[in-house]
């Protein structure tokens, strides 16, 4: 979530007594979990998309294990005092484990579906039923791909046949090797929304907000969960 990172922060002095911990004991384990920890990033430095979370999901067992293993020294070590002070260090530290983890869960459930709604692609769906709708009125259907490739969201809630898609898609591949799909009969996908080639044509625009000019009339707006603009739907 964009609230928050993708460790709990009480797990920060596990990892530093664990990584402590594995670099003490010299085994052929310790070896091969910090071997891993170094190696995780390679992979996710040769994406383009750089930093990104999930580009990084192959360092997530080293840091749960690093944890674990320093887990295991902190009980060891508390079992050096007292009963009564190892039970309330035990309570202290079980209390800031579950009440973050019910806030994180709360924020997950309750807060970041509306809130970052738009990174999920939200909207795409009413926008393309909406269009389906309205398509035999108009020459072309020009969607932005301001939020991405809005291709494949044409093709599923479109309901359009493979065949249809290869027989009527317009495709290129970029200089990094990224396949990109132009167009599917009079649907264009567009990084500049309104063209000049649009003249004398009967168009309907999917927009973001800040790419439909004066010059067209709105037809409909639709919302993200959080009620910011998301898709504007316009004609010419």
């Amino acid at each position: 979530m964009q609230d928050s990172g993708e460790l709990y922060l009480w797990e920060l002095p596990l990892l530093l007594f664990g990584a402590y911990m594995l670099i003490k004991y010299k085994k052929r384990e310790s070896a091969f979990i910090i071997a891993w920890f170094l190696l995780a990033p390679i992979a996710a430095a040769t994406a383009r998309e750089t930093p990104h979370a999930l580009r990084s999901e192959t360092y997530i067992p080293t840091y749960e294990i690093i944890a674990a293993f320093g887990a295991l020294g902190v009980i060891t070590f508390l079992g050096k005092f007292k009963p009564l002070y190892r039970k309330l260090c035990y309570i202290f530290f079980g209390v800031i484990v579950l009440v973050t983890v019910v806030v994180a869960a709360h924020n997950y459930f309750a807060h970041f579906p509306i809130q970052y709604s738009g990174d999920w692609q939200y909207g795409y769906k009413q926008a393309v039923l909406y269009a389906k709708a309205e398509e035999n009125k108009y020459d072309i259907v020009a969607f932005t791909q301001e939020y991405g490739r809005p291709y494949i969201y044409v093709l599923f809630y479109g309901n359009v046949s493979p065949q249809v898609y290869w027989e009527k898609g317009v495709v290129t591949r970029d200089q990094f090797g990224f396949y990109n799909v132009l167009s599917i009969g009079k649907y264009q996908f567009r990084n500049s929304l309104v063209q000049p080639s649009d003249t004398g044509k009967r168009v309907l625009y999917v927009g973001a907000p800040d790419q439909i000019p004066n010059s067209l009339r709105i037809i409909k707006t639709i919302n993200f969960l959080n009620d910011k603009p998301a898709f504007v739907i316009a004609t010419n």
